[in-house]
């Protein structure tokens, strides 16, 4: 696969070029391809720290061919080089992807590689298969205009490379085995991408992601990209609408009795305000309120980057809704821009959440959740009266559940990625967890992949006894295509059973335990070691101590930090304390705590110390063992 995408690359860039590469994933396919790879003044795993002036000074040191960056990159280049009124160098190619840069950023740059034989280009791809489509920005401003925009199109991402094939399918599909032709959607609507062909990877690792994303046609394997797009029916060419998770499925009232549902694309709807001279960057989030009583309704509404200093004002915001609203070109027709209910300003500094790749993917599932915080799950904006009529109550059970806030669920495999973001970032600042990831700590990517690595095994494997709770909000949920797309896990609780120890060779075989040590590194692996074997030592002497033969092993419990000290954590360990004290006699339950300040949360749960282990000692590491005695409730006794 790697070499097929290599040879499909080198039509775009042949051997021997010279190129500054700002982004990770370029670095092996540069070198691959003959290329001299170039590295700027910047640490390239975190694109966002680039700035245009470093970047600047190595194109005028090297003066390359060839410079490919991340989008956010590209952005501040366009902004510093129109104020400044810079112009790049002649004959110098540059190259974006991750995610579409505005318009207004393709314009900026058009004025800055305006030397001769300049030009920006612009791939649709992926880690799975790449290139998928390849545009001049030329071209894209050509083609994404405001009346392509007002009919949904979204961004133009160019035609279909040779060495890649496209397909669209329907977008409110769940899991598919195999490929039929009634699943496919004819150009001019929006539908699911799959490709396939020798650049596209042709499965997982992990069965369940297989699953989810590979269809089978015939001896070729069609890969699910979960991005929505149109094919032009005259040109070919493939429009990108976004990703299908960020789409906002929005059901109003058109008769007395009759719903309509649609659904909002956030790439078309966010490309009309990031025209406006004030906005930086725009993002769709659908968020979920609750008014008269039990009703439930998904609002659309755009949050904003105001571009530089630009002062949020009343004016603005109703200027920014009317330019929304407002969009009127030839075959318009009735694109519902006009569902979006409100504009508000997002000011937190560095803008919007993002990818840790690229810097500039935005995490809409963590801007619903801001914004449902903001306005209160289950209190009334001063709109949602007059929005009543218009928004009635989703038949969805899951919107029901979702009203009394985050549900408590046992962990799926569609959130299996959220869990063990909320078990990093709640551990992030864990002593044991710094020691343990103490090899990789001046190398971020590196220890961020590690945690990964080592949570998503303990997922998988606690998943496949059914002893992860968690508790979450369903901000894709099955509300948008009637399919089961993640949503975000607030809290999450992992649980070995009885007769069932964490070093298990059935469970370390059979979700893949024994490929850790390759993935996290020697280093790690033999910190890990270390704290287990400290733990096992005294374990068994408080064991022994207290007459335990059989037990329940609280594994790990994390509350994302933005969630903490509002039950959650309670709630997903109760949910386990809960049914082992119904059943008959109780069993006793253990647990490493590993802050002396959670000692006092998990003796509310009726734990207690019974034993302190140092697992650095140098360091004094300290890691507190509590046990909580069998407790025999009403329903055990009968």
């Amino acid at each position: 696969m790697l070499d097929a995408q290599r040879q499909a690359l080198k039509t775009f860039f042949p051997p021997g070029e010279t190129a500054i590469i700002a982004v990770v994933p370029w670095l092996i396919l540069s070198v691959g391809m003959g290329m001299t790879a170039v590295l700027p003044l910047f640490n390239i795993s975190r694109p966002a720290s680039g700035t245009p002036k470093k970047l600047l000074a190595t194109i005028r040191e090297v003066a390359p061919s060839t410079v490919i960056a991340s989008g956010v990159i590209w952005r501040k280049l366009a902004e510093h080089c129109h104020s400044k009124k810079i112009t790049l160098p002649p004959k110098l190619k540059g190259m974006t992807g991750g995610a579409p840069l505005s318009l207004r950023a393709f314009r900026m740059m058009a004025e800055a590689m305006s030397g001769d034989g300049s030009r920006m280009l612009c791939a649709y791809g992926s880690t799975e298969g790449q290139p998928i489509t390849m545009i001049n920005g030329d071209e894209i401003l050509s083609e994404t205009t405001l009346s392509n925009i007002a009919r949904g199109k979204g961004m133009c991402s160019g035609r279909i490379t040779p060495s890649c094939s496209l397909k669209l399918i329907q977008p409110s599909l769940g899991n598919v085995e195999h490929m039929v032709d009634s699943l496919e959607v004819p150009p001019g609507q929006v539908g699911e991408i799959i490709i396939a062909g020798d650049t596209v990877s042709p499965r997982y690792d992990e069965e369940e992601a297989n699953i989810r994303s590979k269809i089978s046609d015939k001896g070729r394997v069609w890969h699910r990209t979960g991005d929505l797009g149109t094919i032009d029916r005259e040109s070919g060419m493939l429009y990108f609408c976004g990703r299908k998770a960020h789409a906002v499925c929005v059901e109003r009232a058109i008769n007395t009795g009759t719903v309509a549902r649609t659904t909002l694309y956030t790439i078309p709807v966010e490309a009309v305000l990031e025209q406006h001279a004030a906005v930086d960057r725009a993002a769709l989030v659908g968020v979920r309120l609750i008014h008269l009583g039990a009703r439930t309704a998904f609002i659309p509404v755009i949050l904003v980057v105001p571009r530089g200093k630009t002062p949020w004002t009343p004016t603005l915001e109703r200027e920014l809704l009317a330019l929304a609203h407002g969009v009127k070109g030839p075959g318009a027709g009735t694109y519902p821009y006009r569902l979006v209910q409100r504009v508000l300003p997002y000011l937190k500094r560095g803008g919007f959440p993002s990818d840790a790749t690229h810097n500039t993917k935005i995490r809409r599932d963590l801007l619903a959740i801001e914004l449902e915080q903001r306005w209160g799950i289950v209190r009334s904006l001063a709109v949602n009266a007059s929005l009543a009529s218009t928004f009635p109550i989703q038949a969805d059970p899951s919107a029901l559940r979702a009203a009394s806030g985050p549900h408590l669920a046992p962990l799926s495999p569609e959130n299996v990625s959220s869990a063990v973001d909320c078990f990093i970032d709640s551990l992030a600042d864990d002593a044991v967890t710094k020691y343990v990831y103490a090899p990789l700590a001046m190398n971020a990517d590196a220890n961020f992949a590690a945690k990964r690595a080592v949570y998503s095994f303990g997922c998988r494997a606690a998943m496949s006894i059914s002893c992860v709770s968690t508790v979450g909000y369903e901000v894709t949920g099955k509300s948008e295509h009637n399919d089961d797309v993640s949503g975000v896990v607030v809290a999450s609780s992992m649980w070995l059973p009885p007769g069932v120890s964490a070093d298990d060779a059935t469970l370390l075989m059979r979700c893949g335990g024994w490929k850790l040590p390759l993935k996290v590194g020697l280093a790690v692996t033999s910190r890990l070691q270390n704290v287990s074997s400290a733990i096992n030592r005294e374990k068994q002497h408080m064991l022994d101590e207290y007459g335990i033969s059989v037990f329940w092993h609280l594994v790990l419990l994390g509350t994302l930090p933005s969630h903490q000290g509002q039950g959650y954590g309670s709630r997903v360990l109760k949910d386990r304390t809960d049914a082992v004290d119904s059943t008959d006699g109780g069993q006793w339950m253990y647990l490493e705590c590993s802050k002396e300040k959670n000692i006092k949360f998990y003796e509310k749960h009726g734990f207690f110390v019974a034993r302190t282990v140092f697992v650095d000692k140098e360091q004094q590491v300290p890691l507190f063992l509590m046990i909580r005695r069998p407790v025999v409730t009403e329903m055990a006794a009968v």
